[in-house]
């Protein structure tokens, strides 16, 4: 195996370590132990947008909104403050569900599946559908959870 070697670093707001590897023509960006990113795992990430895509086939000019932990900044935050708890409680997918039109489809990704993140969704008034993905876009990999919860 080749080894893995570190291209550039730097420190993000609150002072941790944010680390770019390459190892051949894979590339990971890492933050403190956590593989936030990785060329070679994107098959979890495509499989969001694309599967949220074919859920929205058949709605008249659908609109999507994009938002992820891109360079980490937004899992530092939802791992170190409980502010951000709001946007999994059932206020805050209240309000996720006014900003959508009927038929609409709030997807969230995670790495882990959380039956209590499902309950919330379907007291919510959600239709919930939770799929469970491969990390890379081979079918392997660790498995991820996505979340499609569409408004009715």
């Amino acid at each position: 195996m080749k080894p893995r070697e570190l291209v550039g670093t730097a420190i993000v707001p609150g002072g941790e370590e944010l680390r770019l590897f390459r190892r051949g023509g894979d590339f990971m960006i890492v933050l403190g132990g956590n593989e936030l990113m990785s060329s070679r795992m994107s098959g979890s990430e495509e499989a969001l947008a694309v599967m949220t895509c074919e859920r929205l086939r058949n709605s008249a000019a659908p609109r999507v909104l994009i938002g992820g932990y891109g360079m980490g900044f937004t899992l530092r935050a939802a791992l170190t403050r409980r502010g951000n708890d709001q946007l999994y409680s059932r206020a805050g997918l209240a309000s996720a569900k006014r900003a959508l039109k009927p038929g609409g489809v709030l997807a969230v990704w995670s790495a882990y599946p959380d039956p209590a993140f499902t309950r919330r969704l379907n007291e919510s008034g959600f239709a919930v559908d939770q799929v469970e993905v491969r990390a890379r876009s081979n079918g392997k990999g660790p498995r991820h959870t996505i979340w499609f919860a569409r408004r009715s």
